[in-house]
C-alpha cells in the first residue's frame, strides 16, 4: 500500500463556478489526501465540503443541487428589474452644460410617475443594505452542513476568509479560532456578496464576502506544515474604461477583491493552477444549466490532470514556523546564535589540537557569477570533541545588491565521509549588508575517534564580478579560517577555474606564493572548459585568525 502524501488546499472566490473545482478535484490521485482546507466564497464552499468528508462523485452532486444556484426570491428579483428599469430610462434625463450636468424638470415628473414603485423598492433596498437577501442559500448551507461545527470537521483544520465591514478587517474562522461556530454559518458570511446580499449580522459585525478582502487567501497556510495547492477560477482581467456608474461599482469590487491578494508575497512550498473558465459562464450566471455545469466540471478535470499532486505533498510536515513580529524573531535567533559562535570561539574552548586540509575552489563563469567551493578535512586530536565552524559570503557594500536577502544565500553544507553522508545544519548568525556568516554544527561532533571527516561547503554570487573585473577594475578573491585548537595546522590548496570564454586574468597573491597555471579542466556535468590556476600552501599553524588573498584583474594588452 503506497504511503499517504498529504496537502493543504486553497480555493479562490467564484460565484458560480465552483463546479469546476469539483473537477480539479476529481483527478487527485488516491494517495494524496487533504490535510487542511482553506477558501473565499464559492472557494469557501468547496473547502467546507471537503473538511466534513465530501468527495468524488458526493462533492460533484452537492455543487450540481439546483438549490445552490436557485436563491433569488422571485419577488425580489421583479424588485430589481423595476430599478434596472428606471435607472435605464433616468440616464438619458440627463445633459451636459458648461454648468455640468442638467434634468429636464418635466422628464423627470412623468420618469417619477412611472416608476413611483421603483422608487420605493430603492428605498426598502437602501434600507435593507442590500438587493436580495440569503435566506435560500442559507437554507441549503444548513441542510448540507447540519448543525456540524469547526471542531467536529474531519480534516486537521478548516480556514474561512470573511470580511468584517464594522471593523474594517478580515476574519478567518479556523477550529482553533472557532471551535464551536457552525460551518453553515461561517460559510455563509464568506459567500455574502456585499450590495447583492444583505449584510450576515453577528451581534454588532456586518460579515460580507471575503474576497472583499482576499478573494485567493493563499496566506492562509504561509505557516502551515504541508506543502499547499491553489486553485484560481481564470484571472480577473481589467474591465477597460469605466464608461458609467455601474461600471464603476463594477470595478471598485473587482479591485477590492483582487488588490490585497497581488500586495502579498506567494508562501514558500505553494503552487498556484489556474483554471480556464467558459467565458459566456461569468460569476454570476444564477441560472447555470446542468450543462453549463458540466462543461465547468470539464474545465477543472482538465487542469487536474495536470497537477502535480505527488510532487506538491509530503508524508511527513514540514516544520512550521510562525510569529507575528518576524524581524524581531529573526535578529532574536541570530543574536542567540552570534553568542553560541562566539563562546565556541573563546579560547577557554579550544580543543587539543586539530588538523585542518582544505581545499579553496573559485569558479569565475561565462557571465562573471562565481561560485566558492571549500572542499576539507578535518582530525582531532585529544579528548575534545568540535562541535561547530563558521562559515561565512564576505564582500562589499555590493553584495548587499548580488545577494539582497539571506535565504538567497544558497548554501552547500555537508558532510562526504564515506558512510557519514548528510546535510549539515547551518544557522545564520550574520546578515549584514557586505556579509553572510553562518555556524556549521557537526552532528555529531567530531572526535578523535572519528579519524578523518570530509566535509564540502559553497555558493554562488550571481554575477559578482560583472561591475568589477569584467570593466577592467580589480576584485580579489580571499579565504580566511579563525583558530578553534591549541595546536590548530592547515593546508590549503587555493585555485581558481576561468570560464574560457572570458579574457584571460591576471592574479597576486597577497600571502607570498604565486597562483601558477594547470591543466584546463574541462567539466563535464557543465559541458563548459575551464582555465586553472593553482597554489599549494604548506602546513602552517593558525593563531586567531588565517588570511589568504588573491587579487585579481584583466590581463592587460601589450
Amino acid at each position: 500500500m503506497a504511503q499517504k502524501q498529504y496537502l493543504n488546499l486553497v480555493f479562490q472566490g467564484g460565484g458560480v463556478r465552483g463546479m469546476a473545482y469539483a473537477g480539479v478535484l476529481d483527478k487527485m490521485p488516491p494517495d494524496c489526501e487533504p490535510y487542511a482546507t482553506a477558501g473565499t466564497s464559492a472557494g469557501a464552499i468547496v473547502a467546507a465540503l471537503m473538511a466534513i468528508g465530501e468527495r468524488g462523485p458526493g462533492l460533484k452532486k452537492l455543487l450540481s443541487d439546483r438549490e445552490l444556484y436557485d436563491f433569488l426570491d422571485l419577488q425580489e428579483a421583479q424588485r430589481f428589474s423595476r430599478m434596472s428599469n428606471a435607472f435605464a430610462e433616468f440616464r438619458p434625463l440627463l445633459t451636459q452644460s458648461k454648468n455640468g450636468l442638467k434634468i429636464a424638470k418635466f422628464g423627470l415628473w412623468r420618469w417619477r410617475g412611472r416608476h413611483a414603485q421603483a422608487l420605493k423598492d430603492a428605498a426598502v433596498v437602501w434600507a435593507a443594505r442590500g438587493l436580495y437577501r440569503p435566506h435560500k442559500l442559507r437554507a441549503w448551507l444548513d441542510k448540507v452542513f447540519g448543525k456540524t461545527t469547526f471542531d467536529q470537521i474531519k480534516l486537521a483544520d478548516l480556514r474561512i476568509m470573511a470580511s468584517d465591514v464594522s471593523q474594517q478587517d478580515y476574519v478567518v474562522y479556523t477550529k482553533r479560532t472557532h471551535p464551536g461556530e457552525l460551518i453553515a454559518a461561517a460559510v455563509h458570511a464568506s459567500v455574502n456578496i456585499p450590495l447583492f446580499f444583505t449584510p450576515y449580522l453577528d451581534g454588532n459585525r456586518h460579515l460580507v464576502d471575503g474576497g472583499l478582502l482576499s478573494n485567493y487567501p493563499s496566506f492562509l497556510f504561509a505557516q502551515g506544515g504541508y506543502p499547499t495547492i491553489g486553485f484560481r477560477l481564470a484571472d480577473i482581467n481589467p474591465l477597460g474604461p469605466i464608461g458609467d456608474t455601474l461600471g464603476y461599482l463594477k470595478a471598485l469590487l473587482l479591485t477590492m477583491a483582487e488588490a490585497h491578494d497581488k500586495q502579498r508575497p506567494v508562501p514558500k512550498r505553494f503552487k498556484s493552477y489556474v483554471i480556464e473558465t467558459p467565458p459566456d459562464l461569468p460569476a454570476t450566471k444564477f441560472d447555470l444549466t446542468p450543462g453549463d455545469g458540466e462543461r465547468l466540471f470539464e474545465a477543472g478535470q482538465r487542469v487536474g490532470e495536470k497537477v502535480q499532486w505527488i510532487h506538491y505533498s509530503s508524508s511527513a510536515p514540514h516544520v512550521p514556523y510562525y510569529d507575528p513580529s518576524p524581524d524581531d524573531a529573526l535578529e532574536l535567533s541570530m543574536s542567540e546564535a552570534c553568542k553560541l559562535r562566539d563562546q565556541f570561539y573563546q579560547a577557554e574552548q579550544y580543543i587539543d589540537g586539530l588538523e585542518h586540509v582544505a581545499e579553496f575552489e573559485l569558479r569565475i563563469e561565462q557571465d562573471w557569477s562565481t561560485t566558492y567551493y571549500r572542499n576539507g578535512t578535518l582530525q582531532v586530536r585529544g579528548t575534545k570533541p568540535l562541535f561547530l565552524s563558521r562559515m561565512g559570503v564576505v564582500g562589499t557594500a555590493e553584495l548587499k545588491r548580488l545577494i539582497p536577502s539571506l535565504v538567497d544565500t544558497k548554501m552547500i553544507c555537508e558532510e562526504v565521509t564515506t558512510g557519514r553522508e548528510r546535510e549539515l545544519i547551518h544557522i545564520p548568525v550574520e546578515n549584514g549588508e557586505a556579509k553572510k556568516g553562518f555556524i556549521v554544527c557537526y552532528v555529531p561532533p567530531i572526535s578523535e575517534a572519528d579519524g578523518m571527516r570530509k566535509f564540502r561547503t559553497g555558493f554562488r554570487i550571481p554575477a559578482e564580478f560583472a561591475t568589477t573585473i569584467a570593466l577592467g577594475r580589480e576584485d580579489v578573491a580571499s579565504y580566511s579560517v579563525v583558530q578553534q585548537a591549541v595546536d590548530h595546522g592547515l593546508t590549503l590548496t587555493f585555485r581558481i577555474l576561468v570560464d574560457y570564454e572570458l579574457p584571460e586574468l591576471v592574479f597576486s597573491s597577497e600571502f607570498g606564493l604565486p597562483m601558477k597555471p594547470q591543466a584546463a579542466v574541462d567539466d563535464k556535468i557543465t559541458g563548459r572548459i575551464y582555465r586553472c590556476y593553482e597554489c599549494r600552501i604548506p602546513r602552517g599553524m593558525v593563531h586567531a585568525k588565517s588570511e589568504f588573498e588573491v587579487r585579481i584583474n584583466k590581463k592587460s594588452k601589450a
